[in-house]
């Protein structure tokens, strides 16, 4: 979870279109990381991009 946000912060349902070379990307990540959905990968990858980073 991004660090600004807050445990009651709503979850709201998108749709994304995106090639099958990255659909098939993402489902071998998703099982490399033992997640149940597309959804928990997406929102975990996008998590990891709002974290500050270190090399700075």
């Amino acid at each position: 979870m991004p660090p600004d946000a807050s445990s009651d912060d709503p979850y709201v349902r998108v749709t994304l279109e995106l090639r099958q070379s990255t659909l098939v990307w993402l489902d071998g990540l998703r099982e490399e990381w033992g997640l149940r959905s597309r959804g928990a990968l997406v929102s975990r990858l996008l998590d990891e991009l709002a974290q500050p980073s270190s090399d700075a």
